[in-house]
């Protein structure tokens, strides 16, 4: 147990661990809610011991919990998963630390750009009601969808995109307001730019490919919509089940409950 979280067969030069520790502290959304905690004096001790809040500051949290996906469980689970099967769907030499910066930068964008505001109209009917409160739709086969339109944004692929919509349609809500204009322009501003790297003859990673004696590749192996299968692999099955080991650890690790 404790090799599997050091590291992972799919993604050995990050670690499962790794990618916990990153999602939490990491990302732009969580580094503001961390900020939001320091900012109203709010010490967070050791589980199981219970936080003890005055009114205003369980007012404030109430607010900024309600402001963004990222900060109830289903969120975290479809930002986590949609990142996890990104990662598996680009060819190993990318699955290194500089991977995980280049994701961070995009979700920094959609957080900055309102695409994770828990109110935004395309997570209507999908994953939020369109009630008074927004509150989370936990079932049904919403959250399934959105961790699909991830992967494609973050891949900046248009593959499979038509059909993801008729699905979403058919399955979850017709009036869901995804169309192909709305996620070619989401591709366009979000998808992640992967890092510069040393392609070795073997396809496989070294310790030297770590090291900054590592050679770039050229522009034209950057990722984009019209090579992006030169730079990725095709094992959507495989994308389904690699990370459903460890779903139950990504809720029981979830800094920030529903």
């Amino acid at each position: 147990m404790k090799s599997y979280y050091e590291s992972h067969p799919k993604i050995s030069h990050i670690g499962t661990r790794y990618i916990f520790k990153w999602f939490f502290y990491e990302l732009q959304p969580f580094k503001d809610w961390l900020s939001e905690l320091e900012h109203l004096g709010i010490i967070v001790p050791a589980q199981p011991e219970e936080i003890k809040l005055q009114p205003s500051q369980k007012e404030k949290l109430k607010k900024l919990r309600e402001s963004n996906i990222l900060y109830t469980v289903l969120g975290q689970r479809i930002v986590f998963f949609g990142i996890s099967r990104f990662i598996l769907r680009v060819k190993p030499e990318y699955r290194i630390p500089a991977l995980l910066d280049a994701i961070a930068k995009s979700i920094a964008k959609m957080h900055d750009k309102g695409f994770l505001d828990r109110n935004a109209l395309h997570w209507k009917n999908v994953i939020v009601q369109p009630n008074e409160k927004l509150t989370m739709i936990t079932t049904g086969s919403g959250g399934d969808k959105c961790i699909e339109l991830l992967r494609m944004i973050f891949l900046n692929t248009s593959d499979g995109v038509q059909e993801l919509i008729r699905r979403t349609h058919e399955d979850v809500d017709s009036e869901v307001n995804w169309t192909v204009g709305t996620i070619a322009n989401w591709r366009k501003e979000f998808f992640v730019e992967l890092p510069e790297v040393k392609l070795l003859e073997n396809n496989s990673i070294s310790d030297e490919y770590l090291s900054e004696s590592a050679t770039d590749i050229t522009d034209e192996h950057i990722s984009n919509a019209t090579n992006i299968d030169s730079l990725t692999e095709g094992d959507d099955e495989n994308d389904e089940e690699i990370f459903d080991e460890i779903e139950d650890d990504m809720e029981d690790e979830s800094e920030i409950d529903e």
